[in-house]
């Protein structure tokens, strides 16, 4: 269920091989483990090693095996004394990622339907073996070990994870509380819908069943009750259910409420409205503040302040001069703004010049004025920003960092190979990190 890290991996196809026997070649660490697991899923295991190990971890490990043959494994001899036609799968787990690419080659040609797992950090040379010679996958134990920490980072409710058509799906195991919003109101059948499906239901009154799907679809969910199921998400954060005592009072409306005239709920929306756009008017200007662009400052502002003289001189000439119609009054402030005094002030007279262009009041002419002098400035400013955004991205040899979160993130400390593979999965999970 969890994506092994850097493997190579090719399903068993077309193998008629049926007996549960296993070689493992190298009893190092690993190798011991390896055969203490094998053992535990009641398999027969060989074993082959250069030497007799002097120092074991596991104590009783030459009990658990068939038989140990000491000797180079990339040898067919040795190879055929460990009964290699006659195992399932050959485990190569020694220290030297030559000897196990050769004994890996040594074995297929000695049983071409063997199942090859060999230890190799090599992700080009496993690439070009698992293509050539089938019924291949390749590890590298130390970062086997990533998996599992970017799990464990997720939070204790996911067991684990896997991606399907590019969909994120994700094992949990929760406990029921009994301020849970199924406790004592959801039947476990239906819990399943078209993002979920339940696995396990286990009562708090009752032991944990021996076979796998042993629970009754029509049981009530109550608290102390375990449940396991699936469900497809967009990000595996896990965010704590809110009580749904909460949720009811959230939801539920009272009896005065639904009384209220309608005046009330007018009121009502209307001061929603105004928080709200209360709040992201100091959420703009606090972002404007926090700015670290001066020049980007300066251009909002000066923006605004523009926005307010354009929206000022539509009002006046509208007002001063009421017949020439809305639309004169939004081009007149919007030509001034952008440098045409002269073209409407000019000493050039026109035989079609409006009358009460000639009669204007000095007053509304040094409006129109300071009109013209604001635009040239914002275009002056405009000027600079571009400038400065060009040769911002001229110059920016790195990428700036994403911004660190504030909550619900994951503490990643050391960078080493196995950190860097962590912190690929937890990008790739979409977790803030």
């Amino acid at each position: 269920m969890l994506p092994s890290s850097q493997s190579i991996y090719q399903p068993v196809t077309g193998t008629h091989v049926k007996l549960e026997r296993f070689l493992v070649c190298g009893l190092g660490s690993l190798g011991q483990h390896c055969v203490a697991i094998l053992k535990e899923y009641g398999a027969i295991v060989f074993a082959i090693d250069e030497v007799q190990p002097r120092h074991w971890e596991i104590p009783n490990v030459l009990s658990l095996l068939e038989a140990l043959v000491i000797g180079d494994c990339c040898m067919s001899e040795i190879l055929e004394q460990a009964q290699v036609r006659q195992c399932r799968s050959v485990l190569f787990v020694t220290s030297s990622e030559r000897v196990n690419t050769e004994a890996a080659l040594a074995a297929r040609l000695l049983n071409p339907q063997i199942r090859l797992v060999v230890r190799s950090d090599k992700e080009r040379l496993n690439h070009l073996l698992s293509q050539n010679l089938g019924n291949f996958a390749a590890f590298e134990p130390n970062q086997l070990s990533a998996s599992a920490f970017a799990l464990a980072a997720l939070g204790a409710d996911t067991l684990g994870y896997f991606n399907l058509e590019g969909k994120f799906f994700r094992v949990v195991k929760h406990e029921i509380q009994p301020d849970d919003r199924w406790c004592d109101r959801r039947q476990v059948q239906s819990l399943n819908s078209s993002h979920r499906r339940v696995l396990s239901h286990t009562s708090a009154s009752l032991h944990l069943p021996k076979e796998f799907y042993q629970w009754k679809p029509e049981a009530v969910v109550e608290a102390g009750d375990t449940l396991v199921y699936v469900e497809m998400t967009d990000t595996l954060i896990s965010y704590p259910q809110q009580p749904v005592t909460a949720v009811l009072r959230a939801l539920k409306p009272t009896k005065a409420v639904l009384r209220a005239p309608r005046w009330f709920w007018y009121g009502l929306i209307r001061g929603r409205i105004r928080r709200k756009l209360k709040q992201q008017w100091h959420k703009f200007w606090h972002s404007i503040y926090r700015s670290q662009n001066r020049i980007q400052q300066i251009a909002t502002i000066y923006g605004i302040t523009v926005f307010i003289l354009w929206l000022l001189g539509v009002v006046l000439f509208s007002l001063y001069y009421p017949e020439i119609g809305i639309q004169e009054a939004l081009y007149a402030p919007a030509v001034l703004l952008l440098g045409g005094y002269g073209d409407l002030f000019g000493s050039i007279k026109f035989t079609s010049q409006p009358e009460p262009a000639l009669n204007m009041p000095w007053w509304l002419r040094l409006f129109s004025f300071g009109l013209t002098l604001s635009g040239s400035a914002f275009v002056g400013v405009l000027y600079a920003l571009i400038t400065d955004t060009l040769l911002g991205a001229r110059f920016q040899f790195f990428t700036k960092r994403p911004p660190i979160p504030k909550q619900d993130h994951v503490v990643l400390i050391g960078l080493s190979a196995v950190g860097q593979r962590v912190a690929t999965l937890l990008q790739e999970l979409k977790q803030p990190l």
